[in-house]
C-alpha cells in the first residue's frame, strides 16, 4: 500500500470500546447514508508537518492551521477510497461529513459507543506511525 507514495506497512490491528486518538493529531470524518459511523486518523505532530511539507512543497515545522487542514484532507481520503469497496458489500450510498480535527495527545474521541472500533496500527517509510480506526455499521 502506498500513502503519498510512499509505502505503508500494517504493524497490528485490534477490536476497541470506543475511537480515541493515540497520537497528537486526530482528524475524524462521521459517515452516513447506508452506514453509520466514522473514521479517525491519529497522527504524531511530527508527521503530520513532514506530509504538509510535502503536499505543500514548503518546510513546515509545527502545527499550523495549514496542518490541521492537511490532517481534515487526509481523513477524507480514507472513506472517499474505501466508497467502492464498501458498495460492493452492500453498502451502497456512504455520505461523508465534513473533516474535524481534534489536537492533543490522548484527546478521547468518541464516535459512538454502540458500534465495534476496529483500530490499524501502521508505520509510513518517511512519516513514521500512525493509526486509522474504523466504527461502521449498516443502517
Amino acid at each position: 500500500d502506498l500513502m503519498l507514495g510512499v509505502a505503508v506497512k500494517k504493524v497490528g490491528e485490534e477490536k476497541k470500546g470506543s475511537a480515541g486518538s493515540a497520537y497528537g493529531l486526530s482528524g475524524t470524518v462521521g459517515l452516513s447514508g447506508s452506514a453509520t459511523g466514522g473514521v479517525v486518523l491519529s497522527l504524531p505532530e511530527d508527521a503530520a508537518c513532514k506530509i504538509v511539507s510535502r503536499l505543500l512543497c514548503e518546510q513546515v515545522d509545527e502545527v499550523t492551521p495549514d496542518v490541521i487542514d492537511g490532517v481534515g484532507e487526509l481523513v477524507n481520503i480514507i472513506p472517499a477510497r474505501a466508497k467502492r469497496t464498501l458498495a460492493r458489500h452492500g453498502l451502497p450510498d456512504l455520505r461523508c461529513a465534513l473533516p474535524d480535527v481534534v489536537v492533543g495527545k490522548g484527546r478521547s474521541v468518541w464516535l459512538s459507543r454502540e458500534l465495534p472500533c476496529v483500530s490499524v496500527s501502521l508505520v509510513a517509510e518517511e512519516y513514521g506511525p500512525f493509526c486509522i480506526e474504523v466504527s461502521i455499521r449498516p443502517v
